[in-house]
């Protein structure tokens, strides 16, 4: 398996890396291409809502061989003419806009600033690829629209209907460049949540779940697959002075109740934010290196990694917050600074008690201490559920609450921590 020591990360603008497809590509024994579905909003293809230059990845050759995508001209989703993958004509694609074969990776990025559609989608096959067997062979599609409510990248809407003819052209050309190749679509990262602010958790669980069910009926009536399609979701952080919290709480119930649903947690973790819903360059990557690792220890047989509460029971002043531990135990990760009390608020319909106090008590168990015995009606705790200012580490609603899982970033070798997802959870007495 590659390394991360084979790779080359640089702040620069991303150039282009002249990579010729590696022989063993064609006559290698795994005839399966896996591919990465990238799809949503603006945070999909790595806007950071700034001119500045993008970071990283400049990668050696030899990075790219085994991972392809679709030639530039064909794309998912048009954003302002920057993409390289930007199609032509966007929802009335042409039989010209197909032309040419599949290419590595690498050969794809155009250094605009500002804008790099590679940079989560890179770190996400480049984590998952080493956690899998030496020879596998990836290709990724980005797709989606920047500012677009769930509604219109629903079946029938052109980006929808753009990346399905993206990925009928990626299967009919990797058949074509080497035969006896078959296309599987390994997952689907949806990185959305952002433009339907005012979705309460039930509106958007239900639209996720019919674009997901959509999803997964498309892609294995074009690739014919059996095997299974993992949905990796993140919960979007909070915009100033509000919250997608609908959205956030709809995706660790999707996670909590779907076999096939991954939460990647919450994305304040990746880390700093440009404004109040970009992440910075190297927060992107760190995102992509954490969706992959999620998707890797599914995949490969391991617990879901979902860190998320599953009761709060309260005795007089008292609150003990269970939560699922993947694994290990609980524990406060020195990347993320404490806004308080862990994170953790409590909240009523009289505002009757605050917390006071907050301590890991138990391996899999929070106490909090109220100011009183509360007394009003829809008794809640929340879980960085609140914030105001720009998202990240040091800034908005977080909370530092982790788990034993021991994972390490592609690029940088950093940890990756399996952090709490963002909750509100009933109180009962």
């Amino acid at each position: 398996m590659l390394g991360a020591s084979a790779l080359v990360a640089s702040v620069a603008t991303p150039t282009r890396v002249s990579t010729a497809l590696a022989p063993r590509f064609a006559s290698a024994r795994d005839k399966v291409l896996r591919v990465i579905l990238v799809y949503g909003q603006s945070l999909a293809f790595g806007n950071t809502g700034v001119s500045t230059a993008f970071p990283p990845l400049n990668v050696t050759p030899r990075a790219g061989a085994d991972f392809l995508m679709l030639p530039p001209r064909i794309g998912a989703y048009p954003e302002g003419g920057l993409s390289p993958f930007r199609n032509q004509q966007y929802g009335t694609t042409k039989a010209a806009d197909f032309v040419g074969d599949l290419q590595a990776a690498f050969e794809q990025s155009n250094g605009t600033p500002g804008i790099n559609n590679e940079t989560i989608c890179t770190a996400l096959v480049l984590t998952y690829r080493r956690h899998l067997p030496v020879g596998s062979r990836f290709a990724a599609i980005v797709g989606g629209r920047g500012g677009t409510p769930i509604a219109e990248l629903a079946r029938g809407g052109d980006p929808y209907t753009n990346l399905m003819q993206c990925l009928t052209a990626l299967r009919d050309k990797a058949q074509g460049q080497f035969p006896g190749t078959s296309v599987q679509v390994d997952a689907v990262a949806w990185l959305h949540g952002e433009a339907d602010l005012a979705a309460t958790e039930a509106h958007y669980l239900a639209a996720e779940r019919r674009l997901f069910s959509d999803l997964k009926a498309d892609i294995e009536a074009i690739t014919g697959q059996t095997a299974p399609i993992w949905f990796v979701v993140g919960q979007p952080a909070f915009l100033n002075g509000g919250s997608v919290i609908g959205p956030s709480l709809a995706k660790v119930t999707h996670a909590a109740t779907a076999s096939n649903v991954l939460c990647a947690g919450p994305q304040y973790a990746w880390g700093d934010y440009v404004d109040n819903a970009h992440p910075v360059p190297a927060a992107y990557v760190w995102g992509g290196c954490a969706f992959g690792h999620v998707l890797a220890e599914a995949a490969t047989g391991a617990n879901k990694p979902l860190l998320h509460a599953v009761s709060a029971t309260r005795a007089d002043n008292r609150i003990f917050v269970k939560f699922n531990v993947p694994r290990g135990a609980l524990r406060l990760s020195p990347a993320i600074s404490d806004p308080g009390f862990l994170g953790l608020r409590y909240t009523d319909d009289a505002s009757s008690a605050r917390v006071v106090g907050a301590k890991i008590v138990k391996s899999d168990t929070v106490r909090l201490t109220l100011s009183a015995v509360p007394t009003g009606g829809n008794p809640r705790v929340g879980i960085a559920d609140f914030g105001v200012g720009n998202p990240g580490r040091a800034s908005g609603a977080r909370s530092p609450l982790c788990d034993g899982t021991q994972r390490t970033h592609a690029f940088t070798g950093e940890s990756i921590p399996n952090y709490a997802c963002m909750q509100r959870i009933a109180v009962r007495a």
